[in-house]
């Protein structure tokens, strides 16, 4: 088999294969001896059949396609051995499958994405802030009053005319036409009022409103609205006040904390919010803090982007994205529309996510191979069993390289904080955003 190496831009690297018509044919002969093993041929024992015999039994697509296959696989990896290329991502393949035929010549073509050359930037010493918030009483009383309201409870208003702030209990239904608009219709429901709920225009028309009151308020949307249904279109919303409630708290006393947190009394689990909240700040801007020495090291580092790779990277991107929104309740297709609202694509939005996650993913690699990190076989043995219950069904091999791969990262990661120099500083919420108290330690080499 020969085979001509050609290096290409943006760290590529393209293989020429030509097969002699004796290599196919010898390629053509073991494919149809291994397929013979498991059709039944009249008259033959299984293996023991001609070539043509197979051939003509199984069809010449179905022989030509597993001996393709086997030359695909076979040639590339000779080429990756032979020319020591360290490659990234699955290759593409270049090739007719109808030139694969009995006494001639095959000619392909495979090209990978490399290894990129790494231009590290300053990733040891580097002076970075965490930024740590102190925990005041109104944090603790901000949790406090978080957990009456989840044990709250609406109760009847003696109200008769709703208030901003009210929850008022509405029938409603919106129609364009004679349609029901899908997802308009609720029956005794308390909204809340000025809460963003309803639409400004219904929330307003609510506010005001008596006992058993009925309205009708229409909404125009604009052209341009992100959901098709009701972009340029009127719904008609009729809305019947049938009740108005308010929200009963329950007293906040021992036997409060007692029921929601197992502590004797109020001030016992002020102090144990407390020291959650502290130990949930600290990890928080632990959190951050890996984040902002990674972006930097990162920012000052250089290197290509490999085409292929990075189109992986791109779908990655967009299906995180699609899952991000699903959880906001937000369409794939009413996003892309208003983005193209606001002269946009997607792929402006993707693409530097995918690019920033690749070239991230490179400079940490070529750091833990700078510092040669390695993790160790109890790493390596807790992060495949960390990975087994999230892809039970992923073959052993695959989870190794996964698992290795991801503690090379987390090794550079954890090995760029080690080397920074913190300086711990207390901001202020109240006057905050921005107003730094004197920090409190200098830590080097990421020990606290």
């Amino acid at each position: 088999m020969e085979m001509n190496l050609e290096r290409l831009e943006r760290s590529q690297a393209r293989v020429n294969f030509l097969l002699s018509a004796q290599e196919v044919d010898r390629a053509l002969e073991k494919n149809a001896r291994e397929v013979s093993k498991k059709v039944k041929i009249p008259g033959f024992r299984p293996g023991r059949a001609p070539s043509k015999m197979v051939e003509a039994v199984v069809g010449k697509e179905a022989l030509r396609g597993e001996a393709l296959q086997e030359i695909l696989t076979r040639a590339f990896v000779e080429a990756a051995q032979e020319h020591k290329l360290a490659y990234l991502n699955q290759p593409r393949f270049d090739y007719e499958a109808e030139d694969l035929q009995w006494g001639k010549e095959f000619s392909f073509q495979v090209t990978m994405d490399l290894e990129p050359e790494v231009e590290l930037g300053t990733y040891k010493g580097i002076t970075m802030e965490k930024k740590l918030q102190p925990v005041d009483d109104k944090l603790v009383d901000q949790q406090i009053q978080s957990s009456r309201e989840r044990y709250s409870e609406l109760v009847p208003s003696e109200k008769t005319k709703t208030e901003d702030g009210d929850y008022a209990k509405i029938n409603l239904i919106g129609k364009i036409g004679d349609e029901v608009v899908p997802g308009t219709e609720l029956v005794g429901y308390p909204v809340h009022l000025g809460q963003g709920f309803l639409e400004p225009e219904l929330d307003a028309a609510i506010v005001g409103m008596e006992i058993d009151e009925k309205k009708i308020v229409s909404i125009e949307y604009p052209e341009d609205h992100p959901s098709a249904e009701v972009a340029g279109k009127t719904i008609d919303f009729s809305v019947e006040l049938v009740g108005i409630e308010q929200r009963e708290y329950p007293d906040l006393d021992d036997d409060f904390a007692q029921n929601v947190s197992g502590c004797d009394t109020l001030a016992e689990w002020k102090e144990q919010i407390r020291g959650q909240l502290e130990q949930n700040i600290a990890s928080q801007a632990e959190q951050k803090l890996y984040q902002d020495l990674v972006d930097k090291v990162v920012e000052e580092s250089k290197t290509e982007l490999p085409p292929f790779t990075l189109e992986t990277y791109q779908r990655g991107a967009e299906q995180r994205m699609r899952i991000y929104l699903s959880y906001q309740g937000i369409q794939w297709e009413d996003y892309i529309r208003e983005l193209e609202a606001d002269g946009k694509t997607s792929q402006e939005v993707i693409v530097p996510l995918a690019e920033k996650e690749l070239k991230q993913e490179l400079v940490l690699l070529a750091i833990a191979k700078a510092e040669k990190l390695t993790p160790s076989t109890e790493e390596l043995e807790a992060k495949i069993a960390q990975l087994k219950q999230s892809h039970p069904k992923e073959e052993e091999a695959e989870l190794v390289s996964t698992a290795q791969y991801q503690l090379l990262l987390e090794g550079a990661r954890k090995f760029i904080r080690d080397q920074a120099q913190v300086q711990e500083v207390l901001v202020q919420q109240e006057e905050g955003r921005g107003e730094e108290d004197e920090h409190t330690d200098t830590h080097g080499g990421g020990t606290e």
